[in-house]
């Protein structure tokens, strides 16, 4: 339809309903006029009207259909567009930002107490801590090698929680005589008095120790971090009813675990547990006595609320956990160096913990962002430049040690550190094996960079070798006044 045909539709469509109006005065006055005598006339103008209805009727649907296609061949105004939401990317905690959450490069010096004006950072890459392995149980000798890396993983803050005191009480008043019983102890002996200990963050304890010369046993309750815990000790050989619990130092995992089968199945049932999944740890010692400490965990993988495999030690709510010395050092009594042909090779159990959390470490490690971690090459890049963190404690003994070139490092891992603020970060573990010390023996230098991408870090190292120089001393200098 044409603009002037639509003109003119809608300018015969006014002058009807101009006309409808006359003929409406017309039909008053003709029934004035008339009267009772002309209602056929009238019958007959109504039907007429009705008809010029439907035509106004129709001619209007014509009309606006005519309007409706010509809007439709008209082309589309362009729209302004919509503003995008606000979208808060400072934390995601269930899910992962493209960029990932992003740390300060301080936030990790204060992990180990390293604040911008201290000196105790290991700010170069020959600063590093050493680990010994006994060849038998070395993980890189023995091609445990770590798996592919994640693309993301969580970043953690400790939460600050304790129990009140009746929770202790609550504790205290049933493991304590179960721990009695399991020793075999009267319960006249180690009777529990509940005091503090720490020198800041007070805690509760409570225990006290029985028996005199070579063999003290003591036990106590203890709030820990985040825990109640149940500690049986004796640094000689701790005795079970008078039986001696021990393994061989060369016994590998699948031996421990089958040997400790009917000592699991008796802590389980005397304390109403039912572990059945084995961590096993080994500590190195000396070239005469290679491995000094196997540590044991005993607890269900499958109830714990963190499932993160990238912890260095399991992380379970309720475990039990055993530790069998060949020599315990502080605390050792006289005849801990028992030359019989028996006690050759062997390390015998000195104390079983049973730790309980007070809160789901869902609750007490709460993630505050999911970060993108470095790739390898970048973490390499960033141990070339010397950023790399460590867990000495004077930089004096650092300056002490030898060169290490860790550009060609054997091995790298990544697992999560735990700072002094309660912050958990994963970290590379990069891994240079020294000289062998004995035959007996690996031993590696290792040094940890950050896996996750910290902001500031350039400038915050630079920082550090103001007041920690490649030698480790720290040099202030002297200001000679000049002579007059």
């Amino acid at each position: 339809m044409k603009k002037e045909d639509m003109y003119e539709a809608i300018s015969m469509l006014r002058s009807d309903l101009v006309e409808e109006a006359d003929e409406k005065e017309q039909k008053a006055e003709l029934k004035k006029e008339n009267g009772a005598g002309e209602k056929t006339a009238v019958k007959n103008k109504k039907r007429i009207y009705l008809m010029r209805y439907v035509g106004i009727a129709a001619s209007a649907c014509i009309v606006f259909a005519g309007i409706a296609a010509y809007m439709k061949m008209q082309p589309k105004q362009p729209q302004p567009p919509t503003e995008a939401p606000l979208i808060i990317t400072d934390i995601d905690p269930s899910g992962i930002m493209p960029d990932g959450y992003h740390l300060e490069a301080s936030d990790i010096g204060e992990m180990f107490e390293q604040t911008e004006r201290d000196e105790m950072l290991n700010a170069l890459t020959n600063h590093y801590v050493k680990i010994s392995y006994p060849i038998l149980f070395d993980p890189f000798q023995s091609g445990i090698l770590p798996r592919k890396f994640p693309d993301y993983l969580p970043v953690y803050q400790k939460q600050d929680i304790s129990c009140d005191q009746k929770a202790f009480e609550d504790f205290m008043n049933l493991y304590y005589e179960k721990g009695r019983e399991f020793m075999g102890l009267t319960p006249a002996e180690l009777m529990p008095m509940i005091e503090t200990y720490g020198l800041q963050d007070k805690k509760l304890m409570a225990g006290g120790a029985v028996g005199t010369g070579d063999h003290r046993e003591s036990m106590y309750i203890f709030e820990r971090e985040n825990g109640l815990e149940l500690q049986i000790t004796d640094y000689s050989r701790l005795r079970i009813n008078g039986e001696m619990i021990s393994l061989s130092a060369e016994d590998l995992d699948d031996v421990i675990k089958s040997e400790l089968n009917a000592f699991r199945t008796k802590l389980n049932e005397h304390f109403g547990t039912d572990f059945r999944d084995i961590w096993i740890s080994r500590t190195s010692g000396s070239d005469q006595k290679p491995l000094q400490k196997v540590t044991i965990l005993l607890y269900d993988k499958s109830a714990s609320t963190l499932q993160n495999d990238y912890f260095e030690t399991p992380m379970p709510e309720e475990y039990y956990k055993l530790s069998f010395n060949v020599n315990q050092g502080a605390g050792a009594i006289a005849d801990w160096e028992d030359e019989s042909e028996e006690a050759a090779g062997r390390l015998y159990l000195t104390q079983i913990i049973y730790h309980r959390a007070i809160q789901s470490y869902d609750q007490y490690l709460q993630v505050q962002g999911k970060a993108k971690l470095l790739t390898v090459e970048e973490a390499e890049e960033m141990l070339s430049k010397g950023y790399v963190f460590g867990f000495h404690s004077c930089p004096l003994c650092m300056a002490s040690q030898p060169e290490v070139d860790f550009s060609e490092y054997d091995a790298v891992t990544l697992s999560y550190i735990s700072g002094k603020n309660g912050l958990t970060v994963p970290f590379y573990h990069f891994y240079k094996k020294l000289e062998q010390d004995s035959q007996k023996l690996n031993s590696y230098a290792v040094t940890h960079v950050c896996a996750v991408a910290l902001d500031g870090l350039e400038e915050y190292f630079e920082e550090q070798k103001l007041n920690h120089p490649s030698a480790g001393i720290m040099i202030k200098e002297i200001q000679i006044p000049d002579q007059e």
